[in-house]
């Protein structure tokens, strides 16, 4: 998951200095500029004292039959010990500031880690979405804004509590600040994304093909749970396989895959219809769907017009129509007066435009 802890730790750390108001110029920074010329000076972003991630890795217990992963990772200012800001972090499962007994599942003293950092054994892979989050087949509405997965982290002096982070979902990030988003068109944008998007799987260890698809697997984290997390560019390699290799007939919906090159992973149609479950529910974040690649099967035209349809079929009423000419790119705020949510990409239309067969 190493794409997508990057692109969203980018935006939404960004996100969060500006509504934090930390990214605002000090007000006495001297300058030698002359009147009238544009600054070249970039503020430092100032960070949070401590942060969590999650490891892309696994290991094995067991003799192998077992996989861990997801494991927390801590992260702090390595400078803090010389500046003597706090002396030890700690990892908890309860939120400390509520219970005030609430023990700590890892305490560490940060001069034992002078690199800043501390992996943990503890694993997310079981925490549930909180606020209604979970992709279940319930129609109540989910609570909008950030909420903390069960999973606090904090920095101490003298086993005093100084400072609590959390690890968040943010499934709404995008309207919540509509007021700084709003105007932007989509092309100044940068949006968390993550590539080949649906190649996620879990992976039998005693199992050989297993261990050779495992390389083609690029997420731990289903659409969905992307989505939640704040992942607003999707991207799909889709593939058709027949059932009958030499059959010729009709070309079916339910043979279309998604895959990572040659490899087959999964049916693309749970995919688009846990996508257009977001939206629906979401009722206001704006997702790019791309469809990438067309690796294999994908030869004769009718396999294009048949998965055309399908996705027009789940989300014609959702997907925003392609503007007359280039440069009349909606903003924000356009997209959600029209309520066309879905911006899709589709990387065979040049050929399709042609009307060729074959490529």
């Amino acid at each position: 998951m190493g794409v997508f802890n990057v692109y969203l730790i980018g935006i939404l750390i960004g996100l969060g200095l500006v509504r934090q108001g930390m990214c605002q110029r000090p007000q006495d920074t001297p300058s030698s500029e002359k009147p009238g010329a544009v600054s070249t000076l970039i503020e430092p972003l100032e960070m949070e004292p401590i942060f969590i991630t999650i490891s892309p890795l696994h290991r094995t217990i067991k003799h192998g039959s077992v996989i861990i992963e997801k494991e927390i990772q801590l992260n702090w200012n390595a400078a803090a010990h010389q500046n003597e800001t706090f002396d030890s972090v700690a990892l908890y499962t309860v939120d400390p500031s509520v219970y005030n007994e609430a023990k700590p599942e890892v305490l560490i003293k940060i001069a034992d880690y002078p690199e800043g950092f501390y992996q943990t054994n503890v694993s997310i892979a079981s925490a549930i979405f909180p606020a209604g989050w979970e992709n279940t087949s319930e129609t109540s509405t989910p609570e909008p804004g950030e909420h903390c997965l069960p999973f606090w982290a904090g920095t101490l002096v003298n086993d005093v509590l100084q400072f609590l982070t959390c690890l968040k979902i943010r499934p709404t990030w995008m309207h919540d600040h509509r007021d700084v988003l709003g105007h932007l068109s989509v092309l100044s944008l940068l949006l968390p994304g993550t590539h080949n998007s649906a190649c996620y799987k879990k992976i039998d260890l005693s199992n050989i093909a297993d261990i050779i698809t495992e390389n083609t697997i690029t997420q731990d984290v289903d659409v969905w749970g992307q989505l939640v997390y704040g992942i607003r560019y999707v991207n799909l390699q889709t593939s058709y396989y027949s059932l009958k290799k030499k059959q010729r007939g009709p070309v079916d919906e339910m043979n279309f895959y998604i895959s990572n090159d040659m490899i087959r992973i999964r049916p693309l149609l749970p995919v688009l219809q846990d996508i257009r479950r977001f939206l629906e529910i979401s009722q206001h974040e704006i997702v790019f769907l791309d469809f990438h690649r067309f690796p294999i099967g994908m030869k004769a035209l009718a396999h294009h017009k048949v998965l055309i349809d399908l996705i027009e079929k789940e989300f014609g009423d959702l997907a925003f129509p392609r503007p007359d000419y280039f440069l009349k790119v909606p903003t924000l705020e356009t997209i959600w007066k029209e309520n066309k949510r879905l911006i899709i990409f589709y990387g065979e239309e040049p050929r399709l435009a042609k009307g060729e067969n074959r490529r």
